[in-house]
C-alpha cells in the first residue's frame, strides 16, 4: 500500500475543504416577489359634492355640518360655500369635467342656494356636463319659491321640504319630495331625517352609477 506523502495529504486536505466550502456556501437566489394587486378604486372618489348655503349670515342653518358628515362617510371632494363661492364651484366642476372621465357631480342648495344651485347646473349645461343628484334644502322658502322646472341636465331632484308656514308650498312633480317631521326652515340641514335622506340619495346614485 502507497504512503501518502505529507505533500499530497496536504493537497487531499486542502481539495476537501475547498468542497465542504463550495457546497455549504452555494445560496439560491431568492425570487422576486409576485406584484400587490393594486388596492380596489373607490367608487365616491370620482364624485364632487358642492353646498350651497343661503342666505344664513348667522349659521343658523348649520348647513357645513352636513358637508363634514358626507366627508366622513368617504365622500372626500365635498365643498361647501356661501353664495359668492358659485363662480368657484363653477370653475371646479369644469376642470374636474376635463381631468377626470369618471366624474360624478352632485349639488346642495339650503333656502336660496337652492335656487342658485338649479341656476349652476343650467349655465354647465352647454359644456355637456351632467348633474346627477341636485338636492334642495327647505328651497320652500320666502324670497321667491323654488325653480318651476328642472334644468335638463340634472338627472334627479331630491326636494326636502321644512315644516312650518310654508310646509304646504315647494312640491314639484319633476323631483322626488319629502315633507320634513318638524323640521322648521334653518332646522333643515341639521335634521336627522334631512342627513339620513341625504346619504340615502347619494349612495343610492353610486350604487347606480356605471362607470362609462
Amino acid at each position: 500500500m502507497t504512503r501518502l506523502t505529507p505533500r499530497l495529504r496536504a493537497i487531499f486536505v486542502l481539495v476537501a475543504l475547498l468542497a465542504i466550502a463550495s457546497s455549504t456556501g452555494r445560496t439560491q437566489t431568492p425570487k422576486a416577489p409576485a406584484p400587490a394587486d393594486p388596492p380596489p378604486a373607490n367608487p365616491k372618489d370620482h364624485w364632487h359634492i358642492f353646498l350651497v348655503n343661503g342666505v344664513d349670515p348667522l349659521k343658523l342653518g348649520n348647513l357645513s355640518a352636513l358637508g363634514r358628515r358626507l366627508q366622513e362617510q368617504g365622500f372626500s371632494h365635498t365643498y361647501y360655500g356661501e353664495l359668492q363661492a358659485l363662480p368657484r364651484f363653477r370653475d371646479t366642476i369644469r376642470q374636474v369635467h376635463r381631468d377626470d372621465p369618471k366624474a360624478r357631480f352632485a349639488l346642495v342648495g339650503f333656502s336660496l342656494g337652492a335656487n342658485r344651485v338649479c341656476d349652476l347646473a343650467q349655465s354647465l349645461q352647454a359644456d355637456g356636463i351632467s348633474i346627477e343628484a341636485a338636492v334642495f334644502l327647505s328651497g320652500n322658502h320666502w324670497l321667491g319659491g323654488l325653480p318651476t322646472e328642472r334644468p335638463q341636465n340634472i338627472e334627479r331632484v331630491v326636494n326636502l321640504l321644512a315644516s312650518g308656514a310654508l310646509r304646504n308650498t315647494g312640491w314639484r312633480d319633476w323631483a322626488e319630495n319629502y315633507q320634513l317631521r318638524g323640521a322648521w326652515h334653518f332646522g333643515t340641514p341639521s335634521s336627522a331625517e334631512a342627513v339620513q335622506l341625504v346619504t340615502e340619495a347619494l349612495n343610492r346614485d353610486l350604487a347606480s352609477t356605471k362607470a362609462p
